[in-house]
């Protein structure tokens, strides 16, 4: 007959205590998998046992934090923060903080403050850089400086995590040789600006594209913020219609050339115009592009009289988006003029002259 142990330091009680232990471990780490699985599939939990009970409280906690989740949810939940909200959730799980640590390292590298021209669209370091020539006096354009030696693996860095997380860059390419500079360093997608010949010199805008269309990005949104002139709309074309890009950019007018391309783009959802003032255009034509949902609008001032025209020509646009400067006179006229669903959204920091976003939606 066996005598019990008296004593919990004798051999097999040690023995006893060690698969204990380890029956335990593999008891939590099996309930752990099985209440991942039934919270993505949305299934309500069984009757508890009596051991299951012990630990509720635990795995309650456990169940409802976000380090139990797997890493692909882990990474689709990061294509969807913004500046706002990327920095918290990265100091909120380990495993997300080599984010935050590289959007740091590159804004402590050029002394950027504002996180919004870091994440989710990386705006490439820009000088300011006054205009010249017809309508531009006191405009001033952001010319690119060279991105340092020092600094290109922590560029290169972030680039790779905007890749990784359907981010994207800004860029303002002022010649070829900038752009062969800078093309490791873009990421998958990118927003290009296009200064004109007269702003941008050192080589053609033709030029610029046609290299750009060499580098096999994305690119979402091509913008030509300078009125183009005759032949540069024409030497475009065929690079717009290439690039297939989802928003484009014009200024002054909308050149015949360039008009009748995007009447046909199935990729174009959203077109962009600055100070526009060719009122003899046929704004309702623009109806025509088959996926067309926002059109934005960048204008210093907006009268009545502006107003009223464009209350009349986009009666088949989805949303429309008004940048001006702003003013308490201007803000009246959009409460008593604009359509309905009108609303004062944000003060907008990047796009230079033109400060506040003003946006109402019309019902088709």
């Amino acid at each position: 007959m066996s005598v019990p142990c008296e004593m919990r330091s004798c051999t097999c009680c040690k023995t006893a205590s060690t698969r204990i232990e380890a029956l335990e471990t593999q008891l939590a780490n099996s309930q752990r998998i099985v209440e991942e699985y039934r919270s993505l599939l949305v299934i309500d939990e069984p009757d508890a046992t009596e051991s299951i009970k012990i630990r509720s409280n635990l795995r309650h906690l456990a169940r409802n934090s976000l380090q139990n989740l797997p890493t692909e949810i882990l990474n689709l939940i990061v294509c969807y923060m913004d500046h706002v909200s990327i920095f918290p959730l990265c100091h909120a799980l380990q495993e997300l903080k080599y984010i935050s640590a590289s959007i740091f390292r590159v804004s402590k590298a050029f002394k950027e403050r504002d996180i919004e021209k870091l994440w989710p669209k990386f705006e490439f370091p820009t000088i300011k850089q006054p205009g010249f020539g017809y309508n531009l006096v006191g405009v001033t354009r952001p010319a690119p400086i060279e991105v340092p030696a020092r600094h290109l693996l922590k560029v290169l860095d972030l680039s790779k995590l905007l890749t990784k997380f359907e981010g994207s860059a800004h860029i303002c390419p002022p010649s070829v040789e900038y752009l062969d500079s800078i093309k490791g360093l873009l990421p998958k997608n990118i927003h290009v600006t296009l200064y004109g010949d007269s702003w941008a010199p050192e080589d053609s805008t033709q030029n610029r594209l046609e290299r750009l269309c060499s580098f096999g990005r994305n690119v979402k949104s091509l913008t030509f913020p300078v009125e183009m002139s005759m032949n540069e709309s024409v030497e475009v074309v065929p690079f717009i219609e290439k690039l297939n890009v989802s928003k484009l950019g014009l200024a002054i007018n909308i050149p015949t050339s360039i008009h009748k391309i995007i009447l046909s783009m199935q990729s174009l959802v959203c077109v962009a115009l600055f100070e526009f003032e060719d009122y003899r255009f046929d704004m309702k034509t623009l109806e025509q592009i088959k996926n067309l949902q926002t059109i934005e609008l960048y204008y210093e001032e907006v009268g009545r009289r502006r107003l009223r025209f464009l209350r009349t020509v986009f009666v088949g646009i989805r949303t429309i988006k008004l940048f001006t400067n702003p003013s308490v006179p201007q803000a009246s006229v959009f409460q008593t003029l604009a359509p309905i669903n009108y609303k004062y959204l944000h003060e907008d920091k990047s796009s230079g002259r033109y400060t506040s976003l003003f946006t109402w939606t019309i019902n088709k």
